[in-house]
């Protein structure tokens, strides 16, 4: 597609689109506002959290002491998870058999 200049179009070439070549009003096109609109935010279940952050609330979150979210995910060897997956993973080194 050859792109219109501004003597084909008679609109100066700072009004024309760029990657068509048409003339422009300066208005916001209403399909790309709907594409830059706000992200949706994430579920808390999505939220990702470093094991500091889940050691804090260990015991309000998980109801173990903090060193036991710290060790459980050093031994998972997880940085960050989400609240399902530090609860599975607390879960299961609780209740895994000490040798």
């Amino acid at each position: 597609m050859a792109k219109a200049n501004s003597a084909t179009t008679g609109e100066p070439a700072s009004l024309q689109d760029t990657t068509t070549g048409a003339a422009t009003n300066n208005q916001p096109n209403p399909e790309a506002l709907q594409k830059t609109a706000k992200p949706q935010a994430k579920k808390p279940s999505e939220i990702t959290y470093s094991v500091a952050e889940l050691a804090g609330a260990a015991r309000a979150r998980f109801g173990v002491l903090p060193e036991v979210v710290t060790t459980a995910m050093r031994v998972a060897n997880k940085a960050k998870a989400t609240l399902p997956e530090a609860k599975q993973i607390i879960e299961q080194f609780t209740k895994r058999e000490v040798k």
